[in-house]
């Protein structure tokens, strides 16, 4: 059975009232399916494939608020973890609910819609980048430890 985890919100005071700190949320040792909401979050899956949600572009900003999967396993398999961002609308200019359109490490082309990977921290890592409104700029981004932005396949997501 899937089970659902959300990051619970830890509050601090701060400076200019009270500010989230940055959560972790980790998964057991089965499929799970983890959402951290709004701002900057660690999510660590565990043993199974697991499937990190987005529901919102603000769920992972671009960024030092965008979150840190670390630990995801498959990259460019036919099995493995996942990152589903169906509920999100890939073009805030079109009416309706469109999906993005994996483009691979190609440099967005303004449209709407794009998603792709980018090679981070010395190209161990990769940022996984959206562009909802076709300014050719990443409006979203999911930062992945350990997976190479070129293994990225379209499979891997949920779009």
């Amino acid at each position: 059975m899937r089970r659902q985890r959300h990051a619970r919100r830890r509050r601090r005071p701060g400076r200019a009232g009270w500010q989230c700190r940055q959560r972790s949320l980790n998964g057991g040792d089965g499929p799970d399916a983890l959402n951290g909401g709004a701002g900057a979050d660690v999510l660590r899956g565990g043993a199974g494939d697991d499937t990190f949600v987005y529901t919102l572009i603000t769920d992972s900003a671009v960024g030092v608020t965008h979150d840190t999967v670390l630990d995801f396993t498959g990259v460019g398999a036919a099995a493995g973890d996942r990152i589903n961002l169906a509920q999100i609308d890939a073009n805030a200019l079109a009416a309706g609910d469109q999906a993005f359109n994996f483009i691979g490490t190609a440099a967005f082309t303004h449209v709407a819609g794009q998603l792709h990977a980018v090679a981070a921290n010395g190209g161990v890592d990769s940022l996984i980048q959206g562009d909802v409104n076709g300014d050719g700029i990443a409006d979203f981004e999911i930062l992945v430890k350990g997976a190479t932005a070129a293994a990225w396949v379209a499979g891997d997501f949920i779009l």
